[in-house]
């Protein structure tokens, strides 16, 4: 019998919080930045900003789980969304363009693999 606590039973329900914060930085990225006024774009803008890197930070820091590869995947499509992000805070644009970002596409997808 092995008494000693096994590591990995251990990272894992940080991992799965760190799952539900991105799950939610995703969702109120998406309903911060749709349908808002141009001029209240860049300020909502930098506050998803904040949200996904506090997300993407908290990924980064915690372990990996078993797909590995899903886990890369969404750490770069999350650093990719948060150039989008910061690109409409920037230069503004139709503050739906968010909801057609590729890197937000596939950060869901790689965050269904996980959290599946």
């Amino acid at each position: 019998m092995n008494f000693l606590p096994h590591p990995r039973r251990e990272a894992e329900p940080g991992y799965t919080s760190a799952l539900a914060e991105t799950r939610a930085a995703l969702s109120s990225t998406c309903e911060r930045l749709v349908n808002c006024t141009s001029g209240r774009l860049p300020g909502r803008a930098i506050g998803s900003l904040c949200d996904l890197r506090r997300a993407t930070d908290r990924l980064e820091q915690a372990s990996r789980p078993r797909d590995g590869r899903a886990h890369v995947q969404l750490v770069q499509a999350l650093h990719d969304l948060q150039e989008d992000v910061a690109e409409l805070a920037r230069h503004g644009g139709p503050s739906e363009a968010i909801l057609r970002s590729p890197s937000l596409a596939r950060a869901h997808r790689a965050l269904s693999r996980l959290a599946g």
